[in-house]
């Protein structure tokens, strides 16, 4: 038998790690996508679907940001070196502050059922869901959060399952991206409101004016955004996203002009905070044991709030900060007096 090798008392360093950094920087941006759109699923007819796993490393698709910083055109077909922020804690870090920095990370918000049935599935923002995954949140720094709505099934269901979907996804990024002060380390979001109906329109609504937006350059042309089929009973499930803070740059595009300028201001922390409707409460019987028929009532109180009304009071928070408000939507909120 051959002797036993002796280990190495001290661990062997990578020479990598001797290079300048700005040398390495340069590396990493040849082997890593950078200024690009990442996201997951369908983007068009041309491209084949990359299901969501379940388990494995996650399969993306990249598409170039139509932007002057651009180096590559064709980089869904460029093989990037993910491996690479596998190879030390050092270099891992640094290569996250490219891959998850300098990226764009579109997630969408279906209201569609599942057959987890349940309102937060998983799986729900694709493989970063998982709880191994979820830290990934920290590092990003751009985020496109599209609500595709469709409108083929029930409005009430939808509704509910749409706002308990982004309130999961706020929570995530309130528990990774927030510091200690409740302020989030995201530098631009941008939250776009899709709808399936209208297919053939791929133009921003209400022909609102071009905004100097750092996310502005990632408009993609199978956004079939809402203009002609508007529904207001949509617009207010999106209020979860109010719960995030110091957001630099915001962009809301699909909603109503006074609510998209009310809650652009909210997540940049300018307003102040949205005070809450305290809805009345109505007394109904409710069975204790729904199974049997023949159960005990008992008295319960549920609020007379509808699933299309909101439970923020951003009326109010409009006229506070000079808003111009849309009097058509006094019925959404309570009678005041």
């Amino acid at each position: 038998m051959h002797p036993q090798r002796k280990l190495p008392i001290e661990p062997t360093r990578i020479g990598f790690l001797h290079l300048p950094a700005e040398l390495r920087i340069q590396i990493y941006h040849y082997v890593l996508p950078s200024d690009c759109i990442i996201f997951f699923g369908r983007h068009s007819s041309n491209i084949i679907v990359n299901y969501r796993p379940l388990m494995g490393p996650p399969e993306i698709d990249v598409l170039p940001a139509i932007s002057k910083n651009c180096r590559l055109r064709h980089l869904q077909y460029y093989n990037f070196q993910f491996n690479i922020c596998l190879a030390s804690k050092v270099i891992s870090k640094e290569a996250y502050a490219i891959l998850y920095g300098e990226n764009i990370f579109r997630f969408e918000i279906q209201r569609r059922f599942n057959r987890y049935r349940c309102n937060t599935p998983p799986g729900l923002l694709d493989p970063f869901d998982f709880p191994s995954r979820q830290r990934v949140f920290g590092y990003l720094q751009n985020i496109v959060l599209v609500i595709d709505f469709d409108h083929t099934r029930n409005y009430a269901n939808g509704g509910a399952r749409t706002r308990a979907r982004l309130e999961k996804f706020v929570k995530i990024l309130e528990k990774f991206e927030c510091d200690r002060g409740n302020k989030c380390h995201l530098r631009n979001l941008s939250i776009r409101y899709l709808d399936s109906l209208n297919t053939n329109a791929h133009h921003e609504p209400y022909d609102s004016p071009p905004r100097s937006n750092t996310l502005r350059s990632l408009a993609l042309t199978n956004d079939r955004f809402c203009i002609e089929r508007w529904d207001a009973k949509l617009m207010f499930v999106a209020e979860p996203l109010a719960r995030l803070k110091g957001v630099e740059h915001v962009e809301c595009v699909g909603f109503d002009p006074w609510f998209g300028s009310c809650l652009e201001m909210c997540v940049k922390s300018e307003g102040g905070d949205v005070k809450e409707i305290d809805w009345p409460v109505r007394q109904i019987r409710r069975r204790k044991n729904k199974s049997g028929l023949r159960g005990r009532k008992s008295i319960a109180e549920i609020s007379k709030r509808q699933w299309w009304q909101p439970k923020l009071d951003w009326r109010e928070f409009a006229l506070r900060n000079g808003v111009a408000y849309d009097p058509n939507y006094d019925h959404f909120f309570p009678v005041v007096g």
